[in-house]
């Protein structure tokens, strides 16, 4: 019996402790709806009922604007904590306004609210159709602690939704208040920064506007600063727009650090996911940074789709860097920005469409990033230089790599970047199709790399198509697949033109130039080097790599005048320390065939330090060829002449890598299309006829054997055959692998040019989008609630009771 006893009374209790189970959850599921439902709802029909609400308000609360409030003369104080949502009592916006007077007060500030009492902490605002106008006066908001004593706690607040406007003041300011959030608000139409942020750290301002501010100084739409007492750090980001606001410094954002504390307070910048720039001017004289201005020990990152895009400045349109590392990646867009001189005639120069890098900067563009469409112009001034980036001090460097972009821009000097300092170009980069007129491309007084299968391609200048370089005693190092390529100088040195002061250019691994030309001769100075153009006597090109399977190339390059791969004034200036291959391949100069200038000659010297394959016959005269001088070997193609003449033409030419002495050659010759011609190429002293044109015999120990007599005619030339290296790579700058043929040099663009990209067309959605309106919460009278829940749980005991008593009388 005790047994079946102790058996009943273990099932009632696990029969009675399911009971209490549904019985303890229903009360917790009932006190949570009680505590979400107990929210108390404020009504504000003027400034006395508004202040009260906010005095009154705390965690979950609501308080309702009835209509339109003006405020008299004070400010409204808020301390208490937890979430209060501030809505207009129905679908239209209700507007609180400011006094309409500039009286100020604490820390020369008057907004309608003060977040800066104790105990403001893990606050969170919500404004539902509300907008502050500051009613031609001051206005907005003011969130103030930390190191503001008394007070000291304002930390973690976020405002959400709001909309300030009209405010002589900073629409908000923000001091010492750290991990602050500014969530989808709108400021528009302030006269002193659109938002202000002093000494905070972890500020983030996401899915807002900042538009049609103004400063006097800097930081017209956003100014973020440290100084001696403390650093600042933000970040912008969500669909962001920062658009049309003026000042001096940083139309759109200034960022500034402090260098006089020790040690030196920084300010951080990020800018991500989507964030827009756009429209912002720097006015006046010095008008800096049209859509940033960072100075000063800053650090600004830019990255996620960022897009800086038609703002104005006379240094640095887009961006003006001093003393800041400035990092632009993950497909970020800096285009369409503009250096100008416009109306303001005291402006000395205009610099730097895209970026204007100063003293002792960093500029890093990478990832995919692009600097597109921007320019540097006036009609007024000479001093008009890089249109993507300008960087004249000998302190900055510049670093462009991982696939990033330069390309469409315009300036007098250097069409897309004008440095004095470090220029490093790496990583399949690409710096195309822009136009200057010196130094399409770059225009470098400092010391300068392009390497990594990075190309210099498509860009237009009268002087350095690609690449003009000057000042002496700097680096100039191409190498590690590096090509320079369809480059066109309107005069002379169509890929690269050294100047009088440049120093030495070093070519190693691979390097490739290819299809750049100097097309007019303006003067008899000018039409020279379709490649390179050195005009220094003591500068040296010097061929240094050391992979006998490498070389370095000039293909199809052009001169009007003389010199259609390469002119110095004395080849002497050119050796090859490496071993590595030369190749030249139908580069043309169409005056004079030469390869150099007359006062200089192609020594053998060249041609012995290694394997040289030159593509072409020379344009002989004499029966010592190496005392004239030289085209890169060409044979004229005079497209659109017919001729029925026929001719035979015996070459006897060698060309070894041990020695190259006692040529003779019999013609030199153009042909004709429809012309027939026969080559016969004769065996020399030495034994063997190495020339890279045309058919050769044997490929397979990677060097060019014996041309065999045939006969060839002048419509197929472009057919003919040709490989580099063992290792069956072709000469095209990378178009595939194997062998290739001439005509794939000649009607094939660069794979380079498809990359190009242009500006950006017809105008784009802001991405932003009202909140549709919640519907009001109830207000707090709720008593029929009260008597259902004490209906059902009334309901529930007396089941529970009757349960009881059937197991009891069991």
């Amino acid at each position: 019996m005790r047994g079946g006893g102790g058996a009943r009374f273990n099932k009632r209790c696990v029969f009675y402790s399911r009971y209490i189970f549904v019985f303890l959850t229903f009360f917790a599921i009932l006190f949570l709806f009680l505590g979400t439902a107990s929210a108390t709802e404020f009504y504000a029909t003027d400034e006395t009922t508004l202040k009260d609400a906010f005095s009154s308000a705390i965690n979950g609360d609501i308080i309702v604007v009835q209509n339109d409030i003006t405020l008299a003369a004070t400010n409204i104080p808020f301390s208490n904590s937890g979430t209060i949502i501030v809505r207009s009592v129905d679908d239209t916006k209700k507007t609180i306004y400011g006094n309409g007077t500039t009286a100020v007060n604490f820390n020369n500030h008057f907004q309608h609210f003060v977040l800066n009492e104790v105990n403001n902490n893990d606050t969170h605002l919500i404004f539902e159709n509300i907008v502050l106008d500051g009613n031609g006066g001051t206005g907005g908001f003011k969130i103030m602690g930390k190191t503001q004593s008394p007070y000291n706690n304002a930390n973690n607040i976020t405002v959400e939704g709001v909309q300030i406007k009209n405010s002589t003041t900073s629409g908000i300011f923000l001091t010492d208040a750290d991990t602050a959030s500014l969530d989808n608000i709108i400021v528009e139409e302030c006269k002193s920064n659109g938002v202000y942020i002093l000494r905070c750290s972890g500020v983030v301002i996401s899915d807002s506007i900042i538009q049609n501010n103004v400063a006097s100084t800097r930081g017209g739409g956003l100014n973020i600063t440290s100084d001696d007492v403390g650093a600042v750090s933000v970040e912008v980001r969500g669909h962001t727009l920062i658009k049309n606001n003026t000042a001096p410094q940083g139309a759109g954002i200034s960022l500034s650090g402090s260098l006089n504390a020790n040690p030196a307070k920084t300010a951080e910048l990020v800018l991500s996911e989507d964030v827009v720039i756009t429209e912002n001017m720097a006015t006046g004289s010095q008008g800096v940074g049209g859509g940033i201005n960072a100075t000063s020990n800053s650090t600004l990152t830019i990255s996620g789709n960022v897009e800086i895009s038609q703002n104005e400045a006379g240094y640095g349109g887009g961006i003006s860097a001093s003393e800041t590392v400035l990092k632009v990646s993950g497909n970020s867009k800096i285009i369409d920005n503009k250096a100008f001189v416009g109306s303001t005639s005291l402006l000395a120069a205009a610099a730097g469409g895209g970026i204007y890098a100063q003293t002792y900067s960093e500029v890093k563009i990478f990832g995919n990033a692009v600097v597109n469409n921007n320019t540097a112009d006036s009609d007024t001034i000479t001093s008009i230089s890089g249109g993507a980036i300008r960087a004249g001090s000998s302190n900055v460097l510049i670093d462009i790599y991982d696939d990033a972009e330069i390309a469409d821009n315009i300036a007098r000097y250097g069409g897309a970047v004008y440095t004095g300092g470090n220029l490093n170009i790496s990583g399949n980069a690409s710096v195309h199709s822009n136009k200057a007129t010196t130094g399409g491309a770059i225009y470098s007084g400092g010391n300068l790399s392009i390497f990594g299968n990075s190309s210099v391609h498509s860009n237009a200048a009268d002087y350095g198509g690609g690449i003009y370089a000057t000042s002496a005693n700097k680096d100039f190092k191409l190498y590690d697949s590096a090509s320079v390529s369809n480059n066109t100088a309107d005069y002379s040195g169509g890929g690269i033109y050294m100047s009088n002061t440049r120093g030495n250019l070093d070519l190693k691994n691979n390097v490739t130039f290819s299809k750049n030309s100097a097309l007019d001769a303006h003067s008899v100075a000018d039409g020279f080097g379709g490649a390179l153009c050195v005009l220094n006597p003591s500068s040296l090109i010097t061929i240094s790599g050391s992979n006998a399977d490498d070389c370095v190339e000039f293909s199809l390059n052009k001169a009007i005048n003389d010199g259609g791969a390469i002119w110095v004034t004395d080849v002497s200036q050119i050796s090859n320390t490496g071993g590595q291959k030369l190749l030249f391949i139908l580069n043309s100069a169409e005056t004079g065939y030469k390869w150099d200038t007359g006062s200089g000659s192609l020594t053998p010297t060249l041609l012995t330090a290694a394997s040289v394959y030159l593509s072409q016959m020379p344009n002989v005269t004499s029966t010592v060829p190496f005392t004239n001088a030289y085209n890169n070997y060409d044979i004229a193609f005079l497209e659109g002449e017919e001729s029925a003449v026929s001719r035979n033409i015996t070459i006897d030419y060698y060309v070894d890598s041990v020695d190259a002495v006692n040529l003779t050659g019999t013609e030199s010759f153009g042909f004709y299309s429809g012309e027939q011609i026969t080559l016969t190429v004769l065996e020399t002293a030495f034994g063997a006829n190495w020339m890279n044109l045309y058919k050769p015999v044997d490929y397979s120990d990677g060097k060019l054997q014996q041309i065999l007599p045939f006969t060839l005619n002048a419509d197929t030339i472009l057919d003919v055959l040709y490989t580099k290296g063992n290792n069956g790579n072709n000469s095209s700058g990378g178009n595939g692998t194997g062998n290739a043929t001439i005509k794939d040099l000649v009607n094939t663009s660069d794979s380079s040019d498809s990359n190009e990209s242009g500006g950006m067309g017809g105008t784009e959605d802001s991405g932003f989008e009202e909140d549709t309106p919640e519907e009001p919460v109830q207000e707090k009278k709720c008593s029929w609630l009260w008597i259902i829940l004490l209906l059902i749980l009334i309901a529930i005991v007396c089941y529970l009771y009757r349960r009881y008593k059937e197991r009891k009388d069991e």
